[in-house]
C-alpha cells in the first residue's frame, strides 16, 4: 500500500547557515552550495552528512541537489532531513520529477525565491522501505549509465581537440599557403540593417506556414548543430529577393555580435533556411574543402585571430570585413581531406555517444515517471 505524505510530514526541513565568502578557498574536500548547484567554493567544515537532498532557493530556485560527501548548505538551501520513514535518494528522486512544480512557485523578483514551505508542501508517495530501495537502485543503475555516457562523451571530445590542434599545425610548412577567407568565397556578407528593417521585419511570422523557411538565429546553431524549429519564420517572397543571405547549400556561418562571437556553424544545406542578423555567411567556391576550413576556425587558430579582430566593450562585435581577412594555413587537397577525414570519424563517434545518451535519458525519465506515480 501506498500512501500520499507531504515532504513535510516525513522530513524535517532547515535552512543552511550562511558563510562569509572571504573565508572560502577555491579547492578543497566540502563544497559549499548557496544560489545554484555549482559550489560557491570550498569550507574546512561541513553542516550536512553526504546523501543530503537539498533545494536551491534563491538565484536558480527549485533546482534540487544531492551530495554524496559532506558539504556547507548556505542560507540559500534548504536542506532535507529525512525521517525513518523515507530514504533519502528515494526522496531526491521524488523531488527531481517535482522539479516543475517547485520552480512554477518561485517568486519573480530581482532575486528569485522559493520557501521552505512551498517545498514542505510537495507530496509524494511513500511506499515500504524496501520498495523504496527497489525503486532507487533501479534509477541509479540509470543515472550511472547516463554519467558514465557523459565521461565518455568528454573523453572523446578531449581526443578530437588534442588531434585537432596537432593536425593543423601547419603554419610555416612546406607546401602550406596563407589564404585569406574572402579569396576562397565567392560571397561573404551579412543582412543589412536597412533591408531588415524595411523588407525583412514586417514579414517574420511566429509560426511555420507554407512556402516559408526557419529564420536562423545566432542561438539555433552551434557547431555542426543546428535546430531548424526557429522563433521567426520568413515567407517564400522574402526569400527570393535575397539570394545572397539564403542557406540552401553547404557554408559557414560566424557569430559575430556579443556573446557568441567565435561560433562558427558549418551549416550543412539540407534544409533551406533564411540568414538572421549577427550572423556572417562565408559561401565558397566549388574547390574549397569547406569541412577543413571550419576545422581550422573552430580551432585555436581561428579561435585566436577572431579574439584579436573583437572590439567593443559593451557589445562585442567583429566586421565582415574582418571575417574577409582571417588567414588559414592552406595545404594540398588531399593533406585537407585526410585531416577532415581523422577529424570527421571523432565526431561521428561522438555523435553516437550523444545519441545513446539521448535514448538513456528518455529511458530514465520514463522508468522514473512510472516508478514515482504508482500508476
Amino acid at each position: 500500500m501506498v500512501e500520499w505524505k507531504k515532504l513535510g510530514e516525513v522530513c524535517k526541513l532547515e535552512r543552511g547557515v550562511r558563510v562569509v565568502k572571504k573565508d572560502l578557498q577555491e579547492e578543497g574536500q566540502i563544497p559549499v552550495y548557496q544560489n545554484s548547484l555549482t559550489p560557491l567554493g570550498f569550507y574546512d567544515k561541513s553542516n550536512y552528512p553526504q546523501n543530503t537532498p537539498f533545494v536551491i532557493c534563491a538565484g536558480a530556485a527549485g533546482e534540487v541537489g544531492f551530495c554524496n560527501k559532506e558539504f556547507w548548505a548556505a542560507d540559500d538551501c534548504t536542506c532535507i532531513v529525512c525521517t525513518p520513514l523515507v530514504i533519502s535518494k528515494y526522496v531526491y528522486y521524488c523531488l527531481l520529477l517535482k522539479q516543475h512544480l517547485l520552480k512554477s512557485q518561485v517568486r519573480k523578483a530581482s532575486v528569485p525565491r522559493l520557501s521552505k514551505d512551498v517545498i514542505g508542501k510537495i507530496t509524494i508517495p511513500v511506499p515500504s522501505l524496501s520498495e523504496q530501495q527497489r525503486i532507487v537502485e533501479t534509477l541509479d543503475t540509470f543515472t550511472a549509465s547516463i554519467d558514465n555516457l557523459k565521461e565518455q562523451i568528454a573523453q572523446r571530445r578531449k581526443q578530437y581537440e588534442h588531434y585537432r590542434e596537432q593536425l593543423l599545425d601547419l603554419e610555416g610548412k612546406e607546401g602550406v599557403e596563407l589564404k585569406t577567407l574572402g579569396s576562397l568565397c565567392n560571397v561573404v556578407t551579412k543582412q543589412t540593417g536597412f533591408d531588415y528593417s524595411s523588407k525583412i521585419k514586417p514579414e517574420l511570422m511566429i509560426r511555420k506556414v507554407d512556402n516559408s523557411v526557419p529564420f536562423l538565429q545566432t542561438k539555433n546553431f552551434a557547431g555542426r548543430k543546428f535546430d531548424y524549429n526557429t522563433d521567426y519564420y520568413v515567407p517564400i517572397h522574402i526569400v527570393n529577393q535575397f539570394p545572397k543571405i539564403v542557406l540552401n547549400e553547404k557554408c559557414l556561418l560566424f557569430s559575430i555580435v556579443g556573446a557568441s562571437i567565435g561560433n562558427i556553424g558549418l551549416f550543412p544545406g539540407e534544409v533551406k533556411c533564411f540568414l538572421g542578423g549577427a550572423i556572417c555567411v562565408l559561401k565558397f567556391k566549388d574547390s574549397i574543402n569547406i569541412h577543413y576550413i571550419y576545422e581550422v576556425m573552430s580551432s585555436w587558430y581561428g579561435q585566436k585571430q577572431i579574439k584579436s579582430k573583437t572590439k567593443g566593450a559593451g557589445q562585442a562585435t567583429i566586421t565582415v570585413e574582418d571575417v574577409r581577412n582571417f588567414e588559414i594555413p592552406y595545404p594540398k587537397t588531399n593533406i585537407q581531406m585526410n585531416i577532415v577525414s581523422v577529424l570527421d570519424a571523432f565526431e561521428a563517434s561522438i555523435s553516437n555517444l550523444e545519441a545513446q545518451l539521448a535514448q538513456r535519458q528518455k529511458q530514465y525519465e520514463y522508468y522514473r515517471n512510472r516508478l514515482l506515480t504508482f500508476e
